[in-house]
């Protein structure tokens, strides 16, 4: 992922609204908030981190500058 430069975050920036779908389950439609406070987006990066490992993040993420929060409330 490529951080602010990357498609899906250009498209939450014009487009917040999503839908989440799990197959045989409801679907769930809501708003998107880009994080891009460095301190809360460090945050996020530690727990992918703590979850999927340092070298996993560091494989995946070359830019680490924004998040998004979506709100499952």
């Amino acid at each position: 992922m490529q951080g602010s430069n990357s498609e899906w975050y250009k498209n939450i920036l014009k487009q917040p609204t999503i839908t989440l779908a799990v197959k045989g389950a409801a679907k769930w439609t809501g708003k998107t908030a880009p994080i891009t406070d460095p301190a809360k987006v460090h945050g996020v990066v530690e727990r992918l981190r703590t979850k999927y490992g340092a070298g996993e993040v560091k494989k995946y993420y070359t830019t680490l500058d924004v998040a998004v929060k979506v709100p499952l409330k």
